[in-house]
């Protein structure tokens, strides 16, 4: 029924907003203190690492580990793999420059 979808989006909604707090707050308490004043748009071409202008889940996994320097002990593949897909909101596989500062703005 109609309710019961309207609940289900609603509930979603909320699951992807603690996930993306909890990513948020590991990356922050880890390491962003070392970025101060990084602009956002740098910080995607240097994650992009082969320079398609998107990113791939291997390049965010490498960006977490090796220049978040975020071990895996503080945030799982796992859970990056879940971050991505909440950040990849067409779904295509990858994360834009749009989808990236997108997320970024809160």
């Amino acid at each position: 029924d109609v309710y019961a979808a309207a609940w289900q989006h609603v509930d979603k909604k909320k699951e992807r907003n603690r996930v993306m707090r909890a990513f948020a707050m590991k990356v922050k308490k880890r390491s962003l203190s070392s970025h101060k004043g990084t602009d956002l748009e740098q910080v995607f071409n240097v994650f992009d690492r082969d320079g398609s202008g998107t990113l791939t889940l291997g390049e965010l996994n490498e960006a977490v580990r090796r220049y978040l320097h975020i071990p895996e002990d503080v945030i799982s593949r796992k859970e990056i793999a879940v971050v991505f897909r909440m950040i990849d909101t067409d779904s295509s596989g990858t994360i834009t420059l749009a989808e990236f500062l997108a997320d970024s703005s809160g």
